[in-house]
């Protein structure tokens, strides 16, 4: 989160899980939390309470320095179908199908006795977003 200026002088808050369990910024959720369908071209992620740390700033958080316990919450719903377009590449073991949608998110993230809130999903306005499904290396055959 940032005050006035999107730049780190102007950060103050970073939400994220760490990297306690050897991965960065990673964490498992439940598989319920996601969902995604091509053809129909839809999706989900929702996600309610994940515990994770508030390092004040990014620098801070690649550093693992000091952190607040913090909590998030967040749903980003992706529908309808903007473009289509599939890649495939058998030289580089690549294949791909993805539907560029439109999408909403809200968010909410709690860190002390504080709680900051987006707006509403339905005010979000879509730049770019796209569901896709992936196969490439080992996975292409």
């Amino acid at each position: 989160m940032f005050r006035g200026q999107l730049d780190p002088a102007h950060q103050i808050h970073d939400f994220n899980p760490g990297s306690d369990n050897g991965l960065f910024w990673t964490v498992p959720i439940p598989g319920g939390a996601v969902y995604a369908n091509l053809d129909r071209a839809q999706g989900h992620l929702i996600v309610d309470d994940l515990d994770v740390e508030d390092y004040h700033d990014v620098v801070n958080a690649i550093l693992d320095g000091p952190s607040l316990e913090a909590e998030v919450s967040f749903k980003a719903r992706w529908h309808g179908v903007r473009h289509r377009h599939h890649v495939h590449n058998t030289e580089q073991h690549f294949d791909l199908h993805a539907v560029q949608t439109w999408a909403t998110l809200e968010w909410t993230g709690k860190s002390g006795s504080v709680v900051y809130r987006s707006d509403p999903a339905e005010t979000s306005r879509t730049e770019f977003a796209e569901l896709a499904f992936e196969r490439n290396g080992s996975y292409f055959n």
